[in-house]
């Protein structure tokens, strides 16, 4: 009873029922539906590429349509997430997801996350999705500042953000439990004035191994 007006408080930076499509050159981001469930299990079935996730891998059709369903609700929280299926133009399917959690429509700021398959990596496709989301979301969401969070060895991911203007801030001691066990965290941010300037190409320089929290 509560989803109409939080659409309707977010109608003025572009999200409502239907999360709104973002075209790149090769990729389009769209919303997460049930027809992905096969591709959402595709992309957490080897422990060993998703090992920085930031959670546990999804095993099942169930738990994998219980994550589409919190996507489908989360413009709907007090603090909204909003998440993108990832897929090529000319092949469409689910290759990874990207998105927001931790929206502060008041403070605007937001937390970044994104995982790719790893068949698809070392090809710049999370390059050029992080760049566009990242545009949509200063220029649409009225971002001032992302903010991300990385486990210290994922090299490639710590990489990627640094491309894209984000500057480590610290270490968070345990601030992330997976795999039965907590892990520290590394803090990046990133201010609206700071993307501008060091914005990348769509295609810069390919990283194999792409996820944060």
């Amino acid at each position: 009873m509560q989803a109409q007006p939080r659409a309707r408080s977010l109608e003025k930076w572009g999200v409502t029922y239907l999360i709104p499509v973002i075209d790149t050159p090769r990729l389009r981001l769209r919303g997460i539906t049930s027809a992905d469930i096969p591709a959402i299990l595709s992309l957490h079935d080897r422990p060993d590429a998703m090992r920085w996730l930031g959670a546990d891998p999804l095993r099942t059709p169930e738990e994998a349509q219980a994550f589409v369903d919190f996507i489908a609700s989360g413009w709907a929280l007090p603090i909204p997430d909003v998440r993108w299926a990832i897929e090529r133009r000319d092949a469409p399917g689910l290759i990874g997801t990207c998105g927001f959690r931790q929206w502060d429509t008041t403070a605007r700021h937001a937390q970044v996350g994104y995982e790719l398959h790893w068949e698809h990596r070392g090809r710049g496709y999370m390059d050029e999705a992080l760049a566009a989301l990242l545009r949509w979301s200063f220029a649409r969401m009225e971002l001032h500042r992302v903010n991300a969070m990385v486990h210290p060895d994922n090299l490639p991911s710590r990489r990627v953000l640094q491309r894209h203007g984000f500057q480590c801030e610290g270490l968070m001691r345990h601030a992330g439990f997976w795999h039965g066990r907590h892990h520290d965290l590394l803090v990046f941010g990133l201010l609206k004035g700071e993307f501008a300037a060091a914005e990348v190409p769509p295609q810069a320089a390919a990283e194999p191994e792409l996820q944060v929290a």
